[in-house]
């Protein structure tokens, strides 16, 4: 059996949360028995490392359609619409001579759903893998700077519902993160067929004993709490939203290491100028790291910071706090698939900026002291993606063979 993926990002060297569920669920089916292809369409700029399949756009075709979406729906339009990219586009999807497509998100929907009306005999079952309520998502975006819609925001997600609809409609098994987001589907469209798939985390590699000393050399003498997060615009909003513009409540000896995409769009946005120094001396901005330095700062830290406050589906970063049995400070929706671990000795949430605010400068300085029961140690293993995606093979072959 031959599975053809289309994503919105290439996958080869996962690194953000969506990469990492998408390259997981491709090696679930690989280690089945089950061919996989992918076709990644994507802006050139964003990504230097892709596959053969993979479509690469140029940056500046994407510049008519920024004004109508700055977002990930413009991609289909991109490749639609241009006379020489959509018979190549056309001729990889035949190439591969697929039993069945997976659409991880809804994005490119719509070129696919023009490459069936065009080419009928490309047409086949349909997996629709969701990562959030996109539409949802969007609205609460647009809100955390305009809370009143304008006509136009307003059609952009009414556009991304209808997209949804029929994306969800149209499949023959729809995946979800979360048990809420498959009763928000199966409630709200008519979908054939939910199965509910958390993110999850494989377990930490060896850490080379010289990264682990680069950072204990670092941080030394320092009290350390950690973020990870990816250049999701959310993950930005809840930092702010959760730690505010002026970091003067941490102890002088205190320092979040911030890491990921995050990083980026935090040191793009402007800050009151009042507290940079002050936020300088209590963050250190390391960006995008290879997965040997991220583990050992965790490893390193005393507490790790989960201030997610808008957006749907499961948080990834979650189970990777979870796995490392650190203590933890979270909002409640960071913990979205995650809720039976909210009562663990190590985890505190905590929705009010000001007792967030508080707890970490409680914790930073004297972490909790506790002890896992073999019975939670236990239910942690249910984090990892061997567990979690047992079954997503068989219901994959179910699907193909119906």
């Amino acid at each position: 059996m031959r599975a053809l993926q289309f994503v919105s990002y290439p996958f080869v060297n996962p690194m953000h949360g969506g990469q990492l569920r998408v390259s997981f669920m491709n090696k679930a089916l690989q280690n089945a028995g089950i061919e996989t292809f992918s076709i990644s369409v994507f802006d050139k700029a964003h990504y230097q490392e892709y596959s053969e399949l993979d479509f690469p756009i140029p940056s500046n075709l994407f510049t008519y359609y920024l004004a109508d979406h700055p977002w990930d729906l413009m991609i289909s339009n991109v490749v639609a619409n241009n006379p020489e990219l959509y018979p190549i586009f056309v001729e990889r999807v035949r190439s591969v001579n697929a039993d069945l497509y997976i659409f991880e998100h809804p994005w490119l929907w719509p070129l696919m759903r023009k490459v069936i009306q065009d080419y009928p005999e490309l047409d086949r079952k349909i997996v629709f893998s969701t990562h959030n309520i996109e539409y949802e998502l969007l609205r609460s975006i647009l809100q955390s700077s305009t809370p009143i819609l304008d006509k136009h925001d307003q059609w952009l997600v009414s556009y991304v519902y209808e997209l949804e609809k029929e994306l969800a409609e149209r499949a023959d098994l729809l995946i979800a993160c979360t048990k809420t987001d498959a009763e928000m589907f199966s409630g709200n469209f008519a979908v054939k067929k939910v199965c509910v798939y958390a993110n999850g985390i494989s377990r930490p590699g060896l850490i080379p004993e010289e990264v682990r000393k680069k950072y204990v050399e670092r941080y030394k003498n320092l009290h350390v709490a950690s973020f990870v997060g990816s250049a999701h615009p959310p993950n930005a909003d809840g930092w702010e939203k959760m730690m505010g513009k002026n970091m003067g409540f941490l102890p002088p000896d205190g320092k979040v290491i911030i890491m990921g995409g995050v990083a980026d769009l935090l040191r793009s946005r402007p800050g009151d100028q009042r507290f940079t120094v002050l936020n300088f001396s209590r963050t250190d901005m390391l960006g995008r790291l290879p997965a040997e330095d991220l583990n050992a700062i965790l490893e390193r830290s005393d507490v790790i910071l989960l201030p997610i406050t808008t957006g749907g589906g499961s948080n990834l970063k979650t189970a990777e706090a979870l796995i490392s049995e650190k203590p933890i400070i979270s909002t409640s929706l960071a913990f979205r698939g995650f809720s039976e671990f909210m009562n663990y000795p190590n985890v505190f949430i905590a929705d009010n900026p000001v007792v967030f605010q508080e707890k970490l400068y409680e914790w930073i300085q004297n972490p909790p002291q506790y002890v896992l029961s073999p019975e939670q140690k236990t239910s942690l293993e249910k984090l990892l993606w061997g567990n979690i995606l047992k079954t997503y093979p068989e219901e994959i072959l179910e699907i193909a063979g119906n």
